[in-house]
């Protein structure tokens, strides 16, 4: 988990970061968090705090995918997907 939290974080920081293509570096992180998770869920790990880490994550997809030319990348396609997946595996695990 303290993985997910760093991961997170570095999410938050990149977002307030002006680099040169903030959306591609918040997709490339996205992506390693949402695996991270994805897998954690597997194992049932803390279900609780990974539901609001997951919560969290989807919003920031959602922000993506709402950005201009960041919508047809298909990591940040796949990363929403996931995120529904994970929804799924916490109503199963509840």
């Amino acid at each position: 988990m303290d993985e997910a939290i760093m991961l997170t974080d570095k999410l938050r920081h990149r977002a307030k970061d002006n680099c040169d293509n903030p959306g591609a570096a918040q997709a490339a992180d996205l992506k390693e968090l949402t695996e991270l998770l994805y897998t954690e869920t597997k194992q049932n790990k803390d279900p609780d705090a990974l539901f609001v880490r997951v919560k969290e994550v989807e919003q920031h997809v959602q922000d993506l995918r709402a950005t201009e030319g960041i919508y047809s990348l298909p990591d940040v396609n796949d990363m929403y997907d996931r995120c529904q997946e994970l929804k799924q595996l916490f109503k199963e695990l509840a």
